[in-house]
């Protein structure tokens, strides 16, 4: 959103209508080895920001110096917070990369007893992750 401000407004005007407004002030990146086995890639930074803070308009050329968040990621983030958090407050979250801290699922991998690992258990593999960011927020 170019401006920001402009759509909190919107939703506060409303009339009592929470949010959960997550928004990243870097490049978007698509995954292309992204599989449902691999899940998340990276454990994301994911900070409150503070009622009445003015936020910044996204600026494309500056958020090229940043590392890229992956789509699928930001995703995921999305859907976690719709699982985990309390739908009676309203809340901004800015949502960035931590490029030393890439996740592995362990696809293709075998479990101690050398069966294949099974990834149907869980609605995206590393999603604990996202969920315990959340949960300290």
């Amino acid at each position: 959103t170019v401006k920001p401000s402009d759509f909190i407004s919107i939703l506060e005007e409303e009339g009592g209508m929470t949010y959960t407004y997550l928004r990243t002030m870097s490049p978007l990146k698509k995954d292309k080895t992204y599989s449902f086995e691999k899940g998340i890639t990276n454990q994301l930074n994911v900070k409150k920001v503070r009622d009445g803070s003015s936020l910044i308009p996204f600026d494309a050329e500056k958020s090229e110096k940043e590392p890229a968040v992956m789509r699928e990621d930001f995703a995921a983030l999305i859907v976690q917070s719709l699982m985990s958090m309390d739908w009676g407050e309203s809340r901004i979250l800015e949502v960035s990369s931590n490029p030393e801290s890439t996740v592995s699922s362990g696809f293709g991998g075998k479990t101690p007893a050398n069966k294949p690992m099974r990834f149907d258990r869980d609605w995206c593999p590393n999603s604990g992750m996202l969920a315990e960011v959340l949960s300290a927020l």
